[in-house]
């Protein structure tokens, strides 16, 4: 099983939460934090499940903007995956483990 470690940060924007995964460019958006975790899934799931429809490997795509890592550094709330429910199911020998951190 291929383990692969994936930050994401999360910012408010101004009606909405963001969130930007730093190694693979991917992002998704929800009204509230608790909505977020659960489009973060559906992210990284929906992601997975494509690439495996048309023969892919997952998580070939190109890192975020450097802006965000700069961000993602400066943030101090992390959230462990274990406490919250961000658990994506392995799929074809990968598993993806989240850390999570919020932008205040």
């Amino acid at each position: 099983m291929q383990i692969v470690k994936i930050r994401v940060l999360v910012e408010r924007e101004e009606d909405f939460w963001l969130a930007q995964c730093i190694e693979h460019d991917l992002a998704t958006q929800a009204n509230t934090v608790n909505e977020l975790y659960y489009e973060i899934e559906l992210m990284i799931s929906a992601h997975m499940a494509a690439c495996k429809e048309v023969g892919i490997e997952p998580f070939r795509v190109p890192p975020a903007p450097v802006d965000v890592l700069e961000r993602f550094e400066r943030a101090g709330l992390r959230v462990e995956s274990n406490t919250r429910f961000i658990h994506v199911f392995a799929l074809d020998g990968y598993s993806p483990v989240l850390e999570v951190r919020l932008l205040d």
